[in-house]
């Protein structure tokens, strides 16, 4: 599901689309059904890759605040999220643009690979690790920005939803599905920008322009429209997508007390 919505947004987001469902039939229409899995290699051990780093890095920068004293609430949550998504920008940028350069295939112009394997030798053999970090700034910007919002609207959310006289700890999976859910829709509304700007030059044949110019670019020929093209069917594929994700991460942190207690 995620990976066929997640074709759609950069054909959209590069201009080789103008509108989700005339992008979803032609698609269909030119590729069949392999045409919404291209590039799902690539994100998929990704995946793994980046959700370690993130809570990871999420956890060690918390628990480093909280020694330190200097922030507190929301705040933590925030300077927490932030300092993960630093972190895991590097790891995102090679995944993500062998993932751009996959799903731009079909699209007139784009070059062809066999597989996600093929294509991240060819990247490496160009461009070295300077190639594997092209559209670096806009994932920076944008992971920074998702994190931060991410991580502080969801523990924020969690709580006001945990009871008086009780912890995050004793939330039962729904509570968190919902302020996961919450977050995730938010998280992806607000550095959505950054994001088109970061399929824009992954997109871009080396040497790829700096951010400003891709920014100018944009601004020039699409206006405001073109910075949040594919922003709905991005910010609706959120919710259920983080939903899973933060229940799944906190039954694993709990030690599965949920599936114990049978409150699924």
């Amino acid at each position: 599901y995620q990976r066929r919505v997640h074709g759609v947004k950069v054909r959209l987001q590069t201009g080789a689309a103008r509108h989700a469902g005339a992008c979803i039939r032609e698609i269909a229409k030119r590729e069949g059904f392999r045409g919404f899995y291209h590039g799902l290699p690539a994100p998929l051990y990704g995946s793994m890759l980046e959700n370690a780093v993130m809570f990871g890095a999420y956890g060690f920068f918390k628990k480093a605040l909280e020694d330190t004293g200097v922030v507190s609430g929301t705040g933590l949550y925030l300077c927490a999220g932030a300092g993960s998504g630093v972190v895991v920008s590097f790891v995102l940028t090679p995944v993500e643009l062998v993932k751009v350069r996959m799903q731009m295939m079909g699209t007139t112009g784009a070059k062809q690979y066999k597989n996600a394997r093929e294509c991240f030798l060819e990247l490496w053999r160009c461009g070295g690790v300077r190639g594997m970090l092209q559209g670096q700034s806009g994932t920076l910007g944008r992971e920074v920005l998702q994190s931060a919002v991410q991580y502080g609207a969801y523990e924020t959310v969690c709580d006001k939803l945990t009871p008086e006289g009780m912890s995050h700890e004793d939330l039962s999976p729904q509570r968190c599905a919902i302020a996961a859910a919450l977050s995730g829709m938010l998280c992806w509304a607000v550095p959505y920008p950054f994001d088109s700007l970061k399929s824009r030059m992954q997109a871009y044949p080396p040497p790829c322009p700096g951010i400003r110019k891709v920014a100018q670019e944009l601004w020039r020929t699409e206006g405001i429209r073109g910075f949040y093209a594919g922003v709905s069917i991005t910010v609706l594929r959120a919710a259920p997508a983080t939903a899973v994700l933060f229940v799944a991460f906190e039954a694993v942190k709990r030690g599965w007390t949920w599936a114990e207690q049978r409150v699924f």
